[in-house]
């Protein structure tokens, strides 16, 4: 799976949460905040890791992820065209990543009304591939 599939799967299932995550997974996703901030690549790993583990977040996930898959083989399938996302917004989408993980509430911090408007605008470019 691509880091971009990555990002969306988790914060598609993040946002879906009613409730904040239990305190060990939270702890452990504040960790790989802080992984992602030093090493984008081994960060998302840990967050891909994280998230099909997760007691919470792996159904949602896993099925986003399964999904991903999918609508990128269909496109690559039929030879669309996307749109390339910019080196600009793909830094500030990770850098508000980081944040939402390191936060003491993730689901919270994905559903506040700053992250929601950086975080739809990175998601609508993704949509559009």
């Amino acid at each position: 799976m691509n880091n971009k599939d990555i990002i969306q799967a988790f914060l598609t299932s993040i946002k879906q949460q009613q409730n904040p995550l239990p305190p060990e997974e939270q702890s452990k996703l504040n960790q790989i905040g802080n992984i992602l901030r030093e090493n984008i690549d081994l960060g998302l790993e840990e967050l891909d890791k994280f998230a099909r583990k997760s007691s919470v977040l792996q159904v949602i996930y896993r099925n986003e992820c399964a999904n991903l898959q999918n609508a990128a083989a269909e496109r690559q399938k039929n030879r669309e065209i996307g749109i390339k996302i910019t080196e600009d917004n793909f830094d500030k989408t990770l850098i508000n990543l980081a944040s939402i993980c390191q936060a003491t509430d993730s689901v919270n911090a994905a559903k506040a009304p700053e992250q929601k408007n950086i975080l739809q605008k990175f998601l609508g470019i993704f949509n559009r591939q």
